[in-house]
């Protein structure tokens, strides 16, 4: 609030005083003249007017400028909780990323998986067949005995093959180089929880993501308001001094 509305305020507040206090210092013994018409000159007239202008625009100005004040600090928050949002969803981005990198791609390793696996079944249930037709009254040297004896044969080799294939290619999913099928499956299923870990970690990224979008256009939207807010505090403050100089 200017020097000037402030002085124009202490002037209403004296004149407001005297017009209260003046008419009790009248002597009691004094017999009061009779009522007269009171003419107010139109000059008197157009100081009154200029008066209550100038009363309505300094309150205009006093509210245009708290509302400029609110409306600043309003910004200033938003923007604030903005920048934490976005240092929120960069910060849950880089995790994700790095969660991300660290899940090796088990693509490869589970198709040779799966069609070593086909292989192995098929020698498997070869051997197990010819086993099956084994009579119970056979020997040695039963003719079914060296079918079956043929099919397990077969299937070995098989067995070995599919083991050091899967394990060959299981390798591109741990820096330690794998030697067992067991190993093979204890790494497949740490990278199968890396990878839950990290399909957490991109969904927490995209609500901090939405989280912030939303915080930058609250505040985008309340910045914009300030100008207009001061620019109309500022036309409210100059009417209410030109109409303090008219009233003068």
């Amino acid at each position: 609030m200017t020097r000037k509305i402030r002085l124009f305020l202490s002037s209403l507040f004296i004149v407001g005083w005297f017009l209260i206090i003046g008419p009790n210092s009248a002597h009691a013994d004094n017999v009061p003249a009779p009522a007269e018409q009171v003419i107010v000159s139109p000059a008197q007239q157009a100081v009154n007017t200029a008066l209550t202008t100038a009363t309505t625009e300094v309150a205009q100005a006093v509210s245009a400028s708290e509302t400029a004040t609110a409306t600043v600090s309003t910004a200033v928050t938003l923007v604030t909780t903005s920048n934490a949002a976005v240092s929120a969803a960069n910060t849950a981005v880089v995790t994700a990323v790095a969660a991300v990198s660290e899940v090796a791609n088990t693509t490869a390793v589970v198709e040779t998986a799966t069609v070593v696996t086909q292989d192995v079944t098929t020698a498997v249930n070869a051997a197990t067949t010819a086993v099956a037709a084994i009579p119970a009254t056979a020997t040695t040297s039963s003719p079914e005995v060296a079918i079956a004896q043929t099919a397990v044969d077969a299937a070995v080799p098989v067995l070995a093959a599919a083991a050091d294939t899967v394990i060959s290619a299981s390798n591109v999913v741990s820096t330690t180089p794998l030697t067992t099928v067991a190993a093979v499956v204890a790494a497949i299923e740490t990278e199968i929880a890396q990878a839950a870990t990290a399909s957490t970690a991109v969904q927490t990224a995209t609500t901090q993501i939405q989280t912030a979008e939303t915080a930058v256009a609250a505040a985008t939207t309340a910045v914009a308001a300030v100008t207009p807010a001061r620019t109309d505090a500022q036309t409210q403050l100059t009417q209410a001094n030109v109409a303090i100089n008219n009233a003068q």
